[in-house]
């Protein structure tokens, strides 16, 4: 714009010029002065053009602004790598906690058998069983059970037996007769798995006959 500018101020000076000679003598010395003007005007506007050149330069290189206000910034930097990592941002639902165990009680008796071995008719001959809750609840005792040859003596069981405690029965034989006993010893508890424990018991009467005297 300011080179345009220059420009026609400087044609406007030699057209003056150029009104103000007159005759042959004046279009010749006209001629020369036009020339010589021209040749003056070219050396100014190429001076000129380098220094708006030099501070177009200088200025870093800005983007002349565009129409309508157009700043010329360029918005795209172009930086982008496009390796995009395509990571779920979602979060992840907790984990549902598995169900609880329920607190339960079991029932553990031991020996699951008890052999007395030949008892004397007329004698008698003790053996222990245990009974112990291995559960993680109160294990209720409800009913015991024996029969006529083994019997329970002592006290017979407790109500209860909590998580880890035991409980010793003591079971007494005396055979009644000779010959092959056998019986049960059963327990009924509230163990929802295995209600009810066993100890078979077995043991055998016998008689010392003397022989008769001579």
């Amino acid at each position: 714009m300011a080179k345009d500018g220059l420009i026609k101020v400087i044609e406007g000076a030699i057209n003056d010029d150029d009104n103000f000679s007159t005759g042959s003598y004046g279009k010749s010395r006209k001629e020369e002065k036009k020339m010589f003007t021209k040749g003056i005007l070219r050396m100014v506007l190429g001076m000129v053009f380098v220094v708006v050149l030099a501070m177009g330069c200088n200025s870093g290189g800005s983007n002349p602004a565009g129409p309508s206000g157009d700043t010329g910034a360029v918005a795209d930097s172009g930086s982008g790598s496009g390796s995009g990592s395509g990571s779920d941002t979602t979060p992840t639902p907790p984990a549902t906690p598995p169900p609880s165990t329920p607190s339960v009680p079991v029932a553990y008796m031991t020996p699951d058998h008890i052999d007395f071995g030949s008892v004397l008719i007329g004698s008698n001959k003790t053996k222990s069983i245990i009974l112990e809750n291995k559960g993680t609840a109160t294990l209720n005792i409800t009913a015991m059970s024996v029969g006529f040859t083994f019997k329970a003596i002592g006290v017979f069981f407790p109500n209860t037996l909590a998580p880890g405690e035991s409980w010793e029965y003591t079971i007494k034989f005396e055979p009644p007769s000779l010959g092959i006993h056998a019986e049960n010893f059963r327990i009924i508890t509230n163990d929802p798995v295995n209600p009810i424990v066993t100890t078979t018991l077995s043991g055998t009467g016998f008689m010392i006959v003397l022989p008769p005297s001579l």
